[in-house]
């Protein structure tokens, strides 16, 4: 009995042990690991779980990753139950990629493979938008055959959507539809990363760092030889899917149209600490927030025989996180709500 209330404590207290456990800020690592542990316990092998940066994080540092601020009417859709798992994985997964952004438009692959680093701010929203709209730029520039640049003036800002599409601080949070509205109407400038700091505004926060508010300003950097309205590239669209138009079949058919799209979706504490495999939220998670990441394909993978597919997905918590930044989530069951809370794409205008 004394074993089972250990394992109760540490799936369903975890997030709220932080006061006598915090180490430089941080969770204590035996404390994480006896988590990761649980968690690789109930995944069967289908997705491993690793302590990493995030996993050792507070609870309240954790919310700080996850700025989607789903609305109510698309919650109401019912989320998968964990897959049955018997026994664990003998041998290794086979993996088979069906779909990729990446490969389908190889001259934009660097483009569509750029992991961002949203660093302790919620703007996984601006970021996953600015990130999509280049993406999608590349890809509508690929096909009327004109030059694909990935320099800075071929890079949008997740900085522009993210301090002039809201009225209030952008890292508390966002909606990807409406940050596609307002690119429609209002445009949006370039702008690269942290580390490279290049185009109008490119990104200010570092991985890990301060997330000062960034008020809207009209004006580029001082570096940066074009006037901020003249910069700014606009949308001749903003559409969504959600709720029973976001199949799996029109989800892809938008992807194999136009490009990787924007996704939102509900992040557990389980969610944090994945490795590889495809993902599924394990029972008695604990739910973190709403994020925003691209789907850029699909695919199987097959353990033991049997097979499950999967959405290709681009995160924004840095190259180490997950697969590169990579993470593979179960589909076809709107697992963790990935298919029906909220699919945001547009057609950059060229």
């Amino acid at each position: 009995m004394f074993k089972i209330n250990i394992k109760l404590i540490l799936l369903f207290l975890f997030p709220l042990l932080v006061s006598s456990k915090l180490l430089d800020g941080l969770l204590d690592l035996s404390i994480v690991q006896k988590l990761v542990d649980e968690i690789n316990g109930l995944t069967g092998g289908i997705w491993t779980a690793e302590v990493n940066e995030l996993t050792r994080l507070p609870l309240i540092e954790q919310k700080k990753l996850c700025g989607t601020i789903i609305p109510e009417e698309n919650k109401n859709h019912t989320q998968a139950e964990p897959p049955k798992v018997e026994g664990t994985v003998k041998g290794s997964c086979s993996t088979k990629i069906e779909f990729d952004a990446r490969t389908k438009w190889s001259g934009c692959s660097a483009i569509i493979g750029h992991i961002q680093d949203q660093g302790q701010c919620g703007s996984c929203w601006a970021v996953s938008t600015a990130s999509t709209y280049t993406d999608r730029y590349c890809i509508a520039k690929a096909k009327k055959n004109q030059k694909i640049g990935t320099d800075a003036g071929s890079q949008f800002s997740a900085l522009d959507v993210l301090s002039c599409s809201m009225s209030r601080d952008g890292c508390q949070g966002g909606w990807p539809l409406d940050a596609w509205k307002w690119i429609q109407s209002k445009g949006v400038c370039t702008g690269t990363d942290y580390k490279t700091k290049g185009g109008c505004k490119p990104y200010p926060y570092a991985s890990g760092g301060a997330t000062p508010r960034s008020p809207c300003k009209s004006a580029c950097t001082a570096n940066w030889g074009t006037a901020y309205q003249k910069d700014k590239h606009f949308a001749t669209s903003a559409k969504g899917l959600q709720g029973s138009t976001a199949t799996v079949q029109a989800i892809k058919n938008e992807i194999m149209a136009n490009g990787p799209v924007v996704a939102c979706f509900d992040v557990y504490n389980d969610f944090m600490s994945y490795r590889s495999g495809v993902y599924f939220k394990t029972a008695n998670a604990r739910k973190v927030g709403g994020h925003a990441v691209r789907i850029i394909g699909w695919g199987t993978q097959t353990c033991n025989g049997k097979s499950m597919p999967f959405w290709l997905i681009a995160n924004s918590w840095s190259t180490g996180w997950g697969e590169k930044g990579l993470v593979k989530i179960r589909s076809g069951v709107n697992e963790v709500g990935i298919e029906k809370s909220g699919i945001a794409f547009g057609i950059p205008k060229i």
